[in-house]
């Protein structure tokens, strides 16, 4: 297991160099230049695309705009997550990365953000320990660390909230009681669950069959989410940008190791029963059939204007 620590670490700092410039051209930091048909030196070439891609005569976009939105958005089971209200949020992040603990009993998930209307958070986070990673069969999942977002006034993207006034009978005094309710969104992927309440549960036999699934379909899909994103979503953010990415060629590049093949499924589901270790089984498919905002490769996806409205990509 060090041997194999410290040639992956090897090969990160590599990665971590192409992920660095990726995003100095996302943000449009470095100046970039291409060459045409003719052999010509083209300067800023997404001013050339602009117009065909975003519509209208306005200034010319540096970077690539809504990168990590339209790459999001075309990449399954994420694309699931992304509902309308979360387009215009997402059209701000500016880099997403994983980071691998040293000696691979873990990993973090980063998307960073610029200056938003609606968090004042400049990076969401959300961190899995799995001390088996290298280890041939299930992954243990040990805990989880999410982000707690600081959103701006009547801007969540999770919760409606609304304040309603209580007058008591007897003494006459009023006080103002907050309730929430949950929405549909991307982000409530950086909300943790909560593995040691959980844990309890399981070993404590409180839950019953249907809420005991109910709860492991939903750490499975946190779990697929995040490996999607460590293995797909950042190391091939391009192709999901562009919409080359096959979906069928998804299936199977997983690590090795850390997903059991079908046959051994319903005997895993059997010993999760028998201690208080989570093991994530294979992904499914998401949230009960809910599509979101998935789209198909390479078909015309929706963006975030920077007045706030939608646009849809023109081809021309």
């Amino acid at each position: 297991c060090a041997e194999r620590a410290a040639l992956e670490n090897k090969y990160a700092e590599k990665y971590a160099e192409g992920y660095e410039s990726r995003k100095q051209v996302v943000n449009g930091e470095v100046d970039v230049t291409a060459t045409d048909a003719n052999g010509n030196v083209v300067e800023n070439p997404a001013a050339t695309i602009a117009p065909a891609v975003l519509g209208g005569d306005g200034p010319a976009p540096t970077g690539v705009p809504n990168f990590w939105l339209q790459a999001i958005a075309r990449c399954e089971p994420l694309a699931e997550l992304v509902e309308q209200d979360d387009l215009q949020a997402l059209s701000f992040c500016t880099d997403v990365r994983v980071i691998d603990d040293k000696d691979y009993t873990g990993f973090k998930i980063e998307f960073d953000f610029k200056t938003n209307p609606y968090f004042t958070n400049t990076i969401l986070t959300k961190t899995y320990k799995v001390p088996n990673m290298f280890e041939p069969g299930e992954p243990v999942l040990d805990s989880v660390e999410g982000t707690e977002i600081a959103w701006k006034p009547k801007q969540n993207l999770c919760f409606d909230e609304k304040k309603k006034k209580q007058r008591a009978k007897k003494s006459g005094k009023e006080r103002v009681v907050v309730t929430k309710t949950k929405k549909e969104s991307f982000f409530h992927f950086f909300i943790a669950p909560d593995m040691d309440a959980f844990k309890t549960q399981m070993e404590s036999g409180e839950l019953e069959e249907e809420e005991m699934e109910e709860l492991m379909a939903a750490f499975d899909q946190d779990y697929e989410c995040a490996n999607i994103i460590r293995h797909s979503l950042v190391p091939k953010a391009v192709l999901w940008y562009t919409g080359e990415m096959d979906e069928g060629e998804e299936e199977g590049e997983f690590e090795e190791g850390e997903y059991e093949d079908e046959s051994d499924e319903e005997e895993s589901d059997e010993d999760e029963e028998e201690d208080g270790d989570y093991k994530p089984r294979r992904g499914g498919k998401g949230r009960g059939g809910k599509k979101g905002m998935a789209k198909s490769p390479g078909g015309p996806l929706p963006t975030a204007g920077g007045d706030g409205t939608q646009q849809e990509c023109k081809q021309s």
